[in-house]
């Protein structure tokens, strides 16, 4: 999938028209900004947004589309030649092949397991009889993605879109709001409802085993990538203290790629506030 940053819409802006339609599929709505301030009242049905509120000046949307991205990752023997620059020559002796390929995809996995990475995003419709569902195939962990009330959005409603109710459910000896509970490949919700549900969750794409296969890892992260698959092969191979400095640097590189772009995101948000309460301090 790829992100559309402040797409400008079909749509007559004339200060009546409500109805606007984005260029692409839409996987996931972030921000709706109109009249330079962002907006939230509005429905959506497939790429057509419907505002309560007709623009006066502009409206932009960021969003997420439905159609795959281009893949701008590498392949595993691109992968396979960084990763042995960065373990140097003096051991890459000590890893065959084989044991470099089982690294480069444990290190994927490890990501998936921490980070919400767009491209591993994916969601299916997920029936449920007498309340449970078995978990799909590819299944890695569920994404805890928050909609505009603060509620966890993993489960939702396939005709209204709304947020499947919200449950209480105990958990060894702690009590726990979710959405639903999961046990041994399946999902389990509240009522013994027998139901259709979208279910978005982080797959696990097959092991990288051919030389041409794509790891999925955007580029931006592929340096803390490579990184993690070094550790893994150096502390297998009992160097200790430069697996703990490599798994350091790996961490940071990874972070420090999310932290920026949540401070994007953050800067983009405060400079419409800013432009909001301006005009605001200005109307007399």
């Amino acid at each position: 999938m790829s992100f559309i940053s402040k797409e400008t819409p079909t749509g007559t802006i004339n200060g009546s028209n409500k109805s606007f339609t984005l260029a692409y599929s839409v996987y996931q709505i972030d921000d709706i900004w109109v009249d330079g301030a962002i907006y939230t009242d509005f429905s959506r049905s497939g790429s057509v947004l419907n505002l309560t509120d007709a623009p006066t000046v502009s409206i932009e949307v960021d969003y997420w589309t439905a159609a795959p991205a281009a893949s701008t990752s590498s392949s595993l023997s691109d992968l396979l030649i960084k990763l042995t620059i960065k373990l140097g020559t003096s051991v890459t002796t000590n890893f065959s092949e084989a044991k470099k390929i089982d690294a480069l995809n444990d290190a994927r996995r490890d990501i998936l397991l921490t980070w919400d990475l767009q491209e591993f995003i994916t969601e299916t419709n997920l029936s449920f009889i007498s309340g449970v569902g078995a978990l799909p195939s590819g299944y890695l962990r569920t994404i805890k993605e928050l909609d505009k009330n603060g509620k966890i959005k993993d489960l939702w409603n396939n005709t209204t879109d709304e947020v499947y109710k919200r449950v209480t459910i105990t958990r060894f000896d702690d009590e726990i709001d979710l959405t639903y509970t999961e046990k041994q490949g399946n999902l389990y919700i509240f009522d013994d409802d027998t139901v259709t549900l979208k279910f978005r969750y982080i797959y696990l794409p097959a092991d990288m085993s051919t030389g041409s296969d794509l790891s999925g890892i955007p580029v931006a992260l592929e340096e803390g990538f490579i990184m993690l698959a070094a550790r893994q092969l150096l502390f297998n191979n009992r160097q200790y203290d430069t697996a703990a400095m490599m798994s350091n640097e790996a961490n940071k590189n990874i972070s420090n790629h999310f932290k920026k772009q949540r401070k994007d995101y953050g800067e983009r948000r405060k400079s419409s506030f800013d432009s909001a309460l301006l005009d605001e301090l200005f109307i007399i």
